[in-house]
């Protein structure tokens, strides 16, 4: 067994680099469907078909101990969660002492917004409620409020705002504790200047209490609008009256509209603090240290591009620090080799505090399965996840045969492009194409990881042909290819998803170029509306957008600035301006067009769609549109009906056959 699995990178800081290893995607034949019980997969059951596969679950805590508290003594558990946004929740917590069977409530048995163990220490902990940090001592069970300026809504302490969670952190907590557990660095978020962006929610039919709508207000930077402030607070937890030393930007470096990207300590008394400026091309990384001084020891820039730092690492000496970055036209990558039955092409893995043992997870081309390794002589201890009982399931189904295929995008570059073929797949005849596209910035879509999903009941029990394109800006091409969309979102992307189709049309005999259909999710459905406005070939007959953006002017500034500079016109408004889904609504006239958006979607906001709307009803264009009353980003509430109604939505572009079985 091969295991690919990104881990050791170009050292930045101390000029070691590794040697670039590509694995191949493989094709899965037609072999997989052999015997003659093999059933074709059901919509409800095919959408709901990933979340039967277990992950591995588990965060290292030591080299020999898997449980919450660094003693293994005690559990800290964590109920009653309500979710706030995509990484953000509020939750109950208790303490479990596993000796005694007692249980203690955190906070009087309020809900926190986050709790976590002190590092090395059973007798502390640290928790967020109402945008503040306290402590807390299980032994007396006495609390002390570390911040006091915390404000629903406007100013946190220890957890990131919305657009830090969403953009930048990808978490729910900004606190940081040094190695020994003395020091603590906690995130400070401003957004008394951030516009506050309004929607409802309608609440439920036939209660009294839902007679109005309830407005939800929601401080949301949009393009070119005013940032949170930000600084990082510094803790000694050590002394009975902890002090706090504030540190703030490099603004002589990053500006004053600057972005903070990461924190990470390098031993008990140093640690880093990542600056950007609010383009995201330039990067300050300063060494602190308890003092709240701080000097740069390594600044990037990408004039042509963004700058992302990922996989910050560093040793505990405390003196180097890897993490990625561009060397020439490409990241590095490590490879290990591993011996195992199951071929596996798509993998991870997780070491233990100490490097003594990692868990190693093969996602892919089968389900996925996890074993715990010794490092040094690779003895297999225990299977973790092997995914037994969805294998069993798994083999009784009819699975799509997949075909890679290496293609030219419209300037002549590469891309790659993955179709999922019906089993039963007869050359001699002509099936549907659905284009599944997504296509952000560096994102990865043709993969050899495992996926069950709508794909799967389309080409088994629909005998359509779903294809994924991976064009200019996705990532694990280069950084040329990656770039060359900077300042210019929903150009090239589109311009390829339409070249790569209309060539596979012409090159597969068994593709019905009659009957072909795009959609996406996201910024998949902005490039869907895109493309179907740019396609001037009839390359589509239809398509499907769900939570698209239609306006980088109505997207968060963090994400969107990144790839497309600020909408002012010294810098790149016209590009906001030509890249809207608004400016050749006229196209849409040739094509069917499916709109559906969740009306209290805090990321791509409701007010996306109901523009699009606005302009094709102002241009007399008939088009189908779905609301989904209260629902978020995800539709997660009513995934079945959604599905139903694009399946139902096919059928009619596509010439399918009808089917309303769709069997729970």
């Amino acid at each position: 067994m091969h295991l690919l699995i990104p881990l050791l990178f170009s050292c930045a800081l101390c000029g070691q680099v590794a040697i670039v290893k590509c694995w191949p995607l493989n094709s899965l034949s037609a072999d997989v469907n052999n015997g003659s019980d093999k059933k074709p997969w059901d919509l409800n059951e095919a959408i709901f078909a990933a979340s039967k596969i277990r992950s591995s679950g588990g965060t290292w805590i030591s080299g020999s101990s898997a449980i919450l508290s660094p003693s293994g003594s005690k559990l800290l558990v964590r109920f009653n969660v309500e979710q706030i946004f995509r990484h953000s929740s509020v939750a109950r917590y208790d303490i479990y002492d596993l000796s005694t069977g007692l249980s203690t409530e955190i906070h009087n048995g309020k809900k926190l917004q986050y709790c976590i163990w002190y590092p090395h220490n059973d007798d502390f902990l640290s928790y967020v409620y109402d945008n503040n940090v306290f402590v807390h001592r299980v032994a007396t069970g006495k609390e002390i409020p570390l911040t006091t300026d915390g404000k629903n809504g406007v100013i946190y302490n220890g957890i990131p705002d919305w657009v830090y969670e969403e953009e930048v952190l990808s978490n729910s907590n900004a606190l940081w504790w040094s190695p020994d557990g003395s020091k603590l660095l906690v995130g400070w978020f401003n957004d008394t200047d951030v516009e506050t962006y309004k929607y409802f929610v309608y609440g439920d039919a036939n209660d009294p209490e839902d007679q109005y709508p309830t407005e939800i207000d929601l401080k949301y930077p949009k393009s070119g609008t005013n940032n949170p402030l930000v600084a990082v607070r510094l803790f000694d937890i050590s002394t009975s009256e902890p002090s706090m030393v504030s540190i703030t930007a490099p603004i002589d470096i990053v500006g004053k509209e600057h972005i903070l990207q990461n924190v990470i300590w390098t031993s008990n008394d140093n640690f880093i603090i990542i600056w950007l400026n609010r383009r995201q091309n330039i990067a300050s990384i300063q060494a602190c240290t308890l003092q709240g001084v701080c000097h740069e020891v390594k600044r990037l820039s990408e004039p042509a591009g963004w700058i992302s730092i990922d996989n910050f690492l560093c040793l505990k000496t405390g003196d180097r620090c890897l993490f990625t970055h561009w060397i020439d036209n490409w990241y590095q990558v490590w490879n290990l080799n591993l011996q195992n039955g199951d071929l596996c092409r798509s993998a991870a893995a997780s070491f233990s505090k100490n490097f003594t043992y990692f868990m190693a997870t093969c996602n892919g081309p089968n389900p996925s399965y996890s074993k715990i390794i010794q490092t040094e002589t690779k003895n297999v201890l225990v299977d973790w996840e092997l995914n037994t009982e969805f294998r069993e399931k798994l083999a009784t189904k009819l699975r799509p045969i997949i075909k890679y295929m290496n293609v030219t995008l419209a300037d002549g570059s590469q891309g790659i492009a993955r179709l999922s073929l019906p089993p039963n797949l007869d050359e001699k005849k002509k099936y549907p194409l659905i284009v599944w596209v997504y296509g952000g910035p560096n994102s990865v879509r043709v993969t050899n990881s495992f996926t069950v999903g709508f794909e799967a009941y389309l080409t088994t029990k629909r005998e359509v042909i779903y294809a994924q394109i991976d064009g200019r800006g996705t990532g694990n091409k280069g950084k040329k290819l990656l770039h060359s969309v900077n300042n210019h979102l929903g150009e090239y992307e589109v311009a390829d998803q339409i070249h790569v189709t209309k060539y596979l049309q012409q090159e597969l005999p068994y593709i019905d170029a009659e009957n072909t259909g795009i959609w996406g999710w996201s910024y998949g459905g902005y490039l869907t509306a895109r493309t179907l406005a740019n396609d001037t070939q009839g390359v589509y007959k239809c398509g499907v957008s769900v939570a698209p953006v239609t306006s980088w002017l109505y997207y968060d500034s963090i994400y969107t600035e990144r790839y497309m500079g600020l909408p002012t016109p010294e810098d790149n408004l016209q590009k906001y301006l030509e890249t809207d889904v608004f400016d050749n609504v006229e196209n849409f006239r040739h094509h069917d067009f499916l709109l559906i958006h969740g009306s209290a979607d805090d990321n791509v906001h409701y007010q996306n769609s109901l523009m699009l709307a606005k302009v094709l009803q102002q241009k007399q264009i008939i088009f189908d549109e779905m609301t989904y009353t209260d629902e978020n980003h995800s539709i997660g509430s009513f995934l079945p009906h959604l599905y139903q109604t694009m399946d139902r939505f096919w059928s009619s572009c596509l010439n399918l056959e009808a089917f309303e079985d769709y069997a729970n």
